[in-house]
């Protein structure tokens, strides 16, 4: 119960696997320590949907935004051998991440986010800045929509576009 220990651990942990934070939390979901959001200790988990898929599947993922920033979340049990508690590991998503995707995939990508209060932003972009501009009034009505596919001219290109909610 050493919370000082435990966020050390966290962070040598987080540091060797490149996260960008974790969390460990009890089986009654309430945090215990986390790297990320220091005023998460003792609240309830943000996300109990990710701890109970990983109940079931003994692991979960999913993209969350928290304070503005997109993540990757993970999250596994601690086992001795039954779960004592869960790690939740967050990966953020930024430029480098989407330039990943593209390299992988020859697509460009861009992860657009809406807030608590409506508003829509780009979050992280293959895209150059000229394009990004470009985009950015494409941004809300896209974030309206659930699934939309179409073309779109950006630039002097023709882009084959299909977004999705994440």
């Amino acid at each position: 119960q050493d919370r000082d220990t435990i966020l050390s651990a966290l962070s040598n942990h987080s540091a060797r696997i490149k996260a960008n934070g974790m969390a460990l939390i009890d089986l009654q979901n309430v945090v215990v320590a986390d790297t990320l959001q220091a005023g998460a200790m003792g609240r309830q988990f943000a996300f109990p949907e990710l701890i109970a898929n990983a109940a079931d599947k003994r692991r979960s993922s999913a993209i969350r935004l928290i304070d503005g920033t997109v993540y990757q979340i993970v999250v596994v049990p601690v086992l001795a051998p039954l779960p004592i508690a869960w790690v939740a590991m967050s990966f953020v998503i930024d430029d480098a991440v989407a330039n990943d995707l593209k390299r992988i995939t020859s697509l460009d990508v861009t992860f657009i986010g809406k807030s608590g209060n409506g508003a829509t932003s780009i979050l992280a972009t293959t895209l150059t800045p000229s394009l990004r501009e470009e985009v950015r009034p494409l941004v809300e009505f896209l974030a309206s929509q659930p699934e939309t596919r179409g073309t779109r001219s950006l630039g002097s290109e023709e882009f084959e576009t299909l977004s999705t909610t994440i």
